[in-house]
């Protein structure tokens, strides 16, 4: 289950960080390694086994490095909100919008027939599609709605209303 870490990064910048409980980690970390070990037992075997077990373990180092690391939505008070999402081997995607463009925040339920899902979406002003935040991670409710309650007094106090619930 992803955890939340709420850090106050400044005075006004509020980031809401959502990391893996590391389970996914020693998954794939343990896949990697098997698949190397595989590796090392095939140099005795057949060509095809030697490059079948080094695909194997070049496959689960590229799931490694490309596993998401964290996803946070920073808030910068009275000014922008930033979301990233940070991988394994360092890359990361950062979008800023600013706050006046921001027209609201709302939790999107998605039910299917095996789970349900929540969403934290932004509509910004000039865009037809909702922004999505923590789109890897897919978070629980109870660990999106801090970071709605929070974004729902900044755009109380920047427009003078508020969402539905």
């Amino acid at each position: 289950m992803p955890l939340l870490d709420v850090r106050r990064l400044a005075p006004g910048f509020t980031e809401y960080r959502i990391t893996p409980d590391g389970s996914k980690y020693r998954f794939v970390a343990c896949s990697a390694l098997l698949a190397l070990s595989l590796a090392g037992l095939a140099w005795r075997f057949q060509r095809w086994a030697q490059i079948a077990s080094w695909v194997a373990a070049l496959m689960s180092a590229y799931r490694w490095a490309f596993t998401t690391r964290h996803e946070s939505v920073t808030v910068i008070k009275g000014l922008a909100l930033q979301l990233q999402c940070t991988v394994c081997c360092g890359l990361s995607s950062t979008n800023c919008y600013a706050i006046d463009q921001v027209q609201d925040a709302l939790i999107w339920e998605h039910v299917s027939t095996t789970e349900v899902r929540y969403y934290l979406a932004f509509k910004i002003a000039g865009q037809e599609d909702l922004i999505i935040a923590y789109r890897s991670m897919l978070p629980h409710l109870h660990l999106i709605q801090p970071v709605y309650k929070q974004l729902l007094r900044e755009l109380q106090g920047l427009h003078g209303h508020s969402s539905a619930a």
